[in-house]
């Protein structure tokens, strides 16, 4: 019965075919658009997150004991000891491409004639350019505007952001003076020279940063082979949950000396900007929804509407109303799956095109550069677009075929 049933819903579909193909149309671009808009937003926050692993943060941060949560407040006293014990101990652990330490510190910087506050990175050279040339849409997380990055053996230098080299007024090659407390308490101060100028996706942290060689950094400060952070930086971020949970057990043996923050953790701008974007995202679906519904609802509503008699006949020789209810909700969800599937080839088709050209973007806000998007639908966005049409199909015509199930037939049988 059910596939009678089906074969008739088919027939139905086809026999007002400048109706049907209009609502076909409405239901295919609403599945496309779903595709295309799930696309942009993912790879929105593919390019969020590169520019935040790979420019700042990296994928995992271990610290020592109790710097988390006093670290801010007296950070000499958190200090770990020795980083190549810790990295050959450490950089074992599966799925992790390498370590690197860092040492972060804040002072005063200054070019003779104009002073302003700096927060320092101290850092391995090599490693942390590997970690930020990684490309994303507009280029590297970490690009240099003017002049070099820092190279290994350099000594006395430093790449400083754009902002920062900006509000002091110094260009790359020019000097400058360093001051900062050192782990006695002390005074002390370098003269460095400025190696580049660079600029990171975000303008806060341009505005403020400094990037120096770690061996530099130790002598200022006075720390000698200490280092304050040990920077994970994984084959892919999939791998940082399982990595976690090995390097909480590992650290467990080792009688608990490190704590752990994962790139989550640290990056508030991100996860804000995600939760923004992903609720724009759903009432974007809502909305495709609705228009989808309304389509498939009014063609239905319109084909009852001209087949009241034949709907009044086919009760009168004994069909029964939950039988009418099933017909036309089989014609609903065959408009549905069909504009669904054509949607999703449409949408295929248009992501590809436009991520061959890409979509010229203005920076985000607190950003520094413009950037490409383009579309990268993932395979969950494909089954969310299918499943919109198709139960669309469903919900939208089961109103209207309930109400044809209720039709009086002498009524039916009346209608002109």
């Amino acid at each position: 019965m059910l596939v009678t049933q089906l074969k008739i819903a088919y027939r139905s579909v086809l026999r007002n075919r400048r109706k049907t193909a209009v609502t076909f149309f409405a239901v295919c671009f609403g599945t496309a658009s779903i595709i295309v808009a799930g696309g942009f937003f993912d790879y929105m926050f593919y390019a969020l997150h590169a520019a935040t692993v790979y420019g700042q943060h990296g994928h995992i941060q271990a610290y020592a004991h109790g710097f988390m949560e006093k670290g801010v407040v007296s950070p000499f006293s958190y200090m770990i000891e020795d980083f190549n014990e810790f990295n050959s101990r450490y950089s074992k652990v599966p799925h992790v491409r390498f370590i690197m330490p860092r040492i972060q510190f804040s002072g005063i910087i200054s070019n003779g004639d104009t002073t302003g506050s700096f927060v320092g990175l101290g850092i391995d050279t090599n490693k942390e350019r590997e970690m930020s040339s990684f490309s994303i849409g507009s280029g590297p997380a970490i690009r240099i505007t003017s002049g070099n990055y820092l190279k290994k053996g350099d000594k006395n230098v430093i790449i400083i952001g754009k902002g920062l080299a900006d509000a002091i007024g110094v260009k790359a090659g020019e000097r400058v003076t360093l001051l900062t407390n050192t782990e006695s308490g002390s005074i002390n101060g370098v003269t460095v020279e400025i190696a580049g100028i660079f600029e990171s996706f975000q303008k806060e942290f341009d505005d403020r940063a400094i990037q120096i060689p770690i061996e530099t950094t130790q002598n200022l400060l006075r720390i000698g082979n200490k280092f304050q952070t040990a920077v994970f930086v994984m084959e892919d971020s999939s791998h940082v949950d399982s990595t976690v949970n090995i390097l909480k057990d590992a650290f467990a043996g080792n009688g608990g000396q490190y704590e752990i923050r994962t790139w989550k953790d640290l990056a508030l701008f991100h996860n804000s900007t995600v939760a923004l974007f992903s609720r724009i995202f759903f009432v974007i679906n809502i909305v495709i929804a609705l228009v989808v519904v309304l389509g498939i609802a009014n063609s239905i509503s319109m084909s009852i509407f001209e087949r009241t008699r034949e709907i009044g006949t086919v009760m009168a020789i004994g069909t029964k109303p939950n039988q009418v209810v099933i017909q036309y909700l089989l014609e609903g969800i065959i408009i549905g799956l069909f504009g669904g599937v054509a949607g999703i080839l449409v949408g295929v088709i248009t992501a590809k095109i436009v991520s061959i050209f890409g979509i010229p973007m203005p920076p985000p806000p607190g950003g520094t550069r413009p950037w490409v998007a383009k579309i990268t639908p993932p395979f969950l966005i494909y089954i969310r677009a299918f499943a919109t049409a198709s139960l669309a199909g469903a919900i939208a015509s089961l109103y209207p075929a309930i109400r044809a199930s209720r039709l009086r037939i002498v009524h039916a049988l009346k209608q002109t």
